[in-house]
């Protein structure tokens, strides 16, 4: 699973695996010590990574996952373009598929 911009700690513990999480600022950790020392932890041998990372999530040879916050319309509308499909929603999250 991927969070772009978004991340549910339950979630992760429910799901019993890892979330990548792609953000500018690590923010949704809520962690001030991810958030001060960003460029240290976002990079490829961790599971946060910068926006720039994304284009490479797109392969569609790979079954995603991908969680957006609900009112995250710019992201939502990134992931269409690119295109992935509505999974579910609930009142915090939608989750899109990418087809293969």
């Amino acid at each position: 699973m991927i969070g772009v911009e978004a991340f549910s700690g339950s979630m992760a513990f429910y799901l019993r695996a890892p979330i990548v999480v792609v953000s500018p600022d690590a923010e949704e950790f809520t962690s001030n010590y991810l958030t001060r020392h960003y460029a240290q932890f976002a990079n490829d041998r961790s599971t946060l990574h910068a926006p720039s990372w994304l284009p490479r999530a797109f392969d569609h040879s790979r079954r995603r996952v991908f969680l957006v916050r609900s009112n995250d319309a710019a992201n939502r509308a990134l992931l269409e373009r690119n295109g992935a499909r509505i999974a579910a929603t609930s009142a915090r999250f939608v989750a899109y598929t990418m087809p293969r």
